[in-house]
């Protein structure tokens, strides 16, 4: 009798083993679902954060491209003004020197020319013969 409740005994404490293992394993296997959908609802609440994030982000990219775009517009009319009256002035010196040039060659054309009326004048006071002669080449 006592090997038989030694049997029984020994087969109730497998029995046993088995059904903790068996609870260890089912145990486990729920804890691992349970991780898995933690996890997985994790990286969907982080996906749909990213995406709002990835959202404003590309709106603020945006909004940053067109206030860049407007200042550099802006910085391009500065420039072109600025431009612009640099060749502005650099014209009007360039006319203003032409124009001294110009007025420089007058100037000593007008002398040359009064130098040879002189001439003229002293040569027509000597004789009235060569006034004649000096006023037909003035004339001409």
């Amino acid at each position: 009798v006592s090997w038989a409740r030694d049997v029984y005994k020994r087969q109730v404490d497998e029995c046993e083993l088995r059904h903790v293992d068996e609870m260890e394993r089912f145990t486990v296997s729920l804890e691992d679902k349970f991780d898995k959908q933690r996890i997985e609802t994790e990286a969907t609440r982080r996906a749909q954060e990213d995406g709002v994030m990835m959202g404003e982000l590309r709106d603020q990219l945006k909004t940053m491209q067109r206030e860049m775009i407007h200042a550099a517009q802006a910085e391009l009319r500065i420039a072109l003004g600025q431009k612009h009256t640099e060749d502005t002035a650099q014209l009007s010196l360039i006319v203003e020197e032409m124009a001294a040039e110009k007025n420089a060659e007058i100037t000593v054309r007008n002398e040359r020319v009064t130098e040879l009326e002189k001439m003229v004048e002293a040569l027509t006071s000597r004789s009235p013969s060569s006034r004649r002669v000096s006023q037909t080449r003035l004339k001409s």
